[in-house]
């Protein structure tokens, strides 16, 4: 009777504002002050300053899935919430070394427990955290993926600049052409100083 939902581009809407599918969790809680009318109930308008759970930063039909990383992975500990990554995966099969890539422009939602970017950076270590897992935003399909990967091969992440959101990587390729080391023609391992 006192809410009403509205369509409002994703662009515009604020990150911290109660979707129609989270309203079952606040519904007959009150408001810390009162609201305007049109304007967007947010988490901490509520009485309490309830925070959101870390499942609602999550929009409907996406998944979170957290991968384990050593400091390599985690590009020296100084992969933040909010960076985009693209995901490669590392396999063997038949005696072969592949290298593809898995997911790419990915959002990373945590680092260890930490799901909101470090203000001050330039502390001593430079910013640098230790962390053991990184929490990645995924489709179900693409979450199944990584699942998958993780069982045969070894994952690595590969930071992206903000604003960057080209598809850079071919299809899955032998590690040994894609160092230009396999001659096709004899099976010999050879090198190109050509190429």
């Amino acid at each position: 009777a006192a809410v009403a939902s509205r369509e409002v581009p994703a662009d515009w809407a604020h990150s911290n504002a109660i979707t129609p599918q989270q309203f079952d969790r606040v519904e007959n809680q009150k408001l810390a002050y009162p609201a305007a009318r049109g304007e967007m109930i947010l988490w901490s308008m509520l009485e309490g300053q309830r925070a959101p759970s870390f499942s609602a930063r999550l929009p409907a039909g996406r998944r979170a899935i957290t991968v384990p990383v050593d400091e390599v992975n985690s590009i020296s500990g100084m992969l933040q919430p909010g960076d985009r990554i693209d995901l490669m995966v590392s396999a063997r099969k038949d005696n072969r070394a592949y290298m593809f890539p898995l997911l790419q422009n990915v959002v990373v939602l945590a680092t260890g427990s930490q799901a909101v970017p470090a203000g001050d950076t330039s502390g001593k270590d430079g910013g640098r955290r230790s962390y053991t897992t990184i929490t990645l935003d995924a489709s179900p399909q693409d979450a199944q993926r990584v699942l998958a990967a993780r069982e045969i091969g070894k994952l690595a992440a590969l930071l992206r600049s903000p604003g960057d959101s080209a598809s850079a990587f071919s299809s899955r390729r032998d590690a040994m052409s894609l160092l230009g080391l396999n001659d096709p023609d004899t099976g010999l391992w050879a090198y190109d100083y050509n190429a």
